[in-house]
């Protein structure tokens, strides 16, 4: 394996060893105390002060310690340098994500707005400085004792070697990669600002699609740098997936094969618009009050999430019109703390969204964000929602978002499968095909297969430009559909034995961050979540449920 294939896939699993005490840095032999509490020590989110990060002051520190590795500088002496780093890096992520919250909260703030492109503009280069200082250590007089004391073995063994010239292209072109999303992302709140959606997909899809285009060919570079087949496997191996994207084909046909004709039933009987419609108005307080009877009445572990994203105000459920048109949970560093993001639309679907994201929140907030595995964090999410159908106190309330549940999930299927098909598709074209009318038309093509044909008249093959994760995150997509077979395992454990599956839910969340996706849900007595005979199952009981022919 190649040096530079060693240096990328390593360096997510050496931050996350940072992340858990926020600013300073991780000494293994105090490390049992750095969990002695949760949280920002009841700084409210209001409270936390937004200071633009000097990414200066961090390549001064990084020289400055490397000119102390250098010179045979002392242990103690480097120690006290490397804790003022990790002040330094960690306070330039948490302003990075206070920055993002902020400008998401309010889309017309112009200052917050150019923060979070200045942030994201410099994140490459904080990135390469993290990474040279690892490489300094691993090559430093002080390596074994830097690395038994402070970095778990990791040092030595992952960051030794030839500080090759090669990185400088590496960083160039991530340093494109972060201008080609501030582009994207300034073209998507003015996508947003159109009335005539329609309209809105044949304006931009020109420049998003090239933008998305180019994006593609960056990243092929960067796999090819980092010594990767290709951009699909290192995104595979990059979100920490024990599984390979020929692992799932049998589960994509699945997909088409019993997922697909439901939906189309679902839609031609108007059991999916029924389901919508049938959902009531909703404040978005009096939902977030419902999944808080909800969770409190499951266990401790949730009332004491829940607890603390209220005391601290760590969570913004508005309908604002100026706030962004998404929902997540993001981990602001220095305060030890999750944040709770949902845009509401004003309707009971809100109940089930911000279970979604409380999921996350509470995830981050029980483990420390130390939890690396997407499918493991995505499955507690999406369980978290399945939980609460079977938890809430209003049985007409439970039926509606039931209906609505299994609705979606047949959506969540079809819709993320293909996505996940339409990106495998493009990643794979040839570099002299890799035009706006042939990833349009792939698009179409992926659309139709998954049954999705009709939604969107003659603009079908330019809708995907505003799905933020073919840019921001590429091929994310298929752990929603992964991750939901994991906790629609869950659902029916709890719908055979009231119980069962928030069991089987708090055992993963206590195991999160020591285990592997697939090695997790076997310790946890689940089956695997990626084969055909899963999805035949999910489509049985969805079947079931709305009374659609399986």
């Amino acid at each position: 394996m190649r040096f530079w294939k060693r240096l990328f896939t390593l360096i997510l699993a050496a931050v996350m060893l940072f992340s858990v005490s926020g600013c300073g840095f991780l000494n293994y032999d105090t490390f049992s105390n750095a969990f002695d509490g949760h949280g920002s020590g009841g700084t409210k989110f209001g409270d936390m002060e937004y200071v633009h990060p000097e990414v200066d002051e961090i390549r001064s520190k990084v020289d400055s310690i490397c000119d102390m590795l250098d010179s045979d500088a002392g242990y103690s002496d480097v120690a006290d340098a490397l804790d003022e780093f990790y002040t330094l890096y960690w306070n330039f992520y948490t302003m990075y994500t206070l920055a993002e919250i902020r400008s998401d909260l309010n889309t017309s703030d112009k200052y917050y707005g150019r923060e979070y492109d200045y942030c994201s503009g410099e994140e490459a280069n904080v990135t390469t400085m993290f990474t040279e200082l690892m490489v300094a250590c691993a090559n430093s007089s002080l390596s074994a004792k830097l690395d038994s004391r402070y970095f778990g073995g990791i040092l030595a063994e992952n960051y030794s070697g030839s500080y090759e010239t090669g990185f400088e292209k590496l960083n160039s072109l991530y340093a494109r990669e972060s201008a080609l999303l501030t582009q994207y992302r300034s073209l998507l709140v003015e996508f947003y600002d159109c009335a005539d959606q329609d309209e809105a997909y044949r304006t931009y899809n020109p420049d998003m699609c090239q933008i998305y285009i180019d994006l593609v060919k960056v990243r092929r570079q960067i796999a090819e740098e980092c010594g990767y087949s290709s951009y699909e496997e290192m995104a595979y191996e990059q979100f920490g997936r024990e599984y390979s994207p020929d692992d799932i084909a049998e589960y994509i046909a699945a997909i088409k094969k019993y997922i697909v004709p439901l939906l189309s039933e679902a839609r031609d009987s108007d059991i999916l618009s029924d389901a919508y419609y049938s959902l009531r108005d909703s404040e978005p307080e009096d939902s977030l009050a419902v999944v808080k009877a909800a969770v409190s009445s499951m266990d401790t572990t949730f009332s004491r999430s829940m607890d603390f994203m209220e005391s601290c105000e760590l969570y913004d459920i508005s309908d604002s019109p100026n706030k962004l048109e998404t929902s997540y949970v993001v981990y602001i560093d220095d305060y030890n703390a999750p944040f709770l993001f949902v845009k509401s639309t004003g309707y009971e679907e809100d109940i089930l969204s911000i279970a979604h994201e409380f999921g996350h929140f509470t995830d981050s907030y029980e483990n420390f964000d130390m939890n690396s595995n997407l499918d493991t964090s995505e499955t507690l999410s999406q369980g978290m929602e399945y939980m609460l159908l079977c938890n809430l106190s209003s049985k007409k309330l439970a039926s509606r978002l039931t209906d609505y549940k299994m609705t979606d999930t047949l959506f969540l299927y079809s819709n993320q499968g293909c996505f996940n098909e339409f990106e495998h598709r493009v990643f794979a074209l040839p570099e002299s095909e890799l035009t706006v009318d042939k990833v349009n038309s792939i698009y179409a093509e992926c659309a139709l297969e998954f049954g999705f044909g009709d939604d969107y008249g003659d603009v079908l093959g330019l809708s995907w430009i505003d799905v933020s994760h073919f840019f921001d995150y590429p091929f994310y997509v298929i752990s929603y559909c992964v991750s939901d077979s994991a906790a629609f395992s869950m659902y029916c454990m709890e719908l055979d034995k009231a119980g069962s599956g928030l069991d089987t839910y708090l055992r993963v969340l206590d195991d999160a961050e020591n285990m592997d996706f697939l090695e997790l849900l076997d310790s946890a007595g689940m089956g695997s979540p990626i084969t055909a005979d899963t999805i035949k199952e999910i489509a049985e009981v969805i079947a079931d449920k709305l009374e659609l022919s399986a």
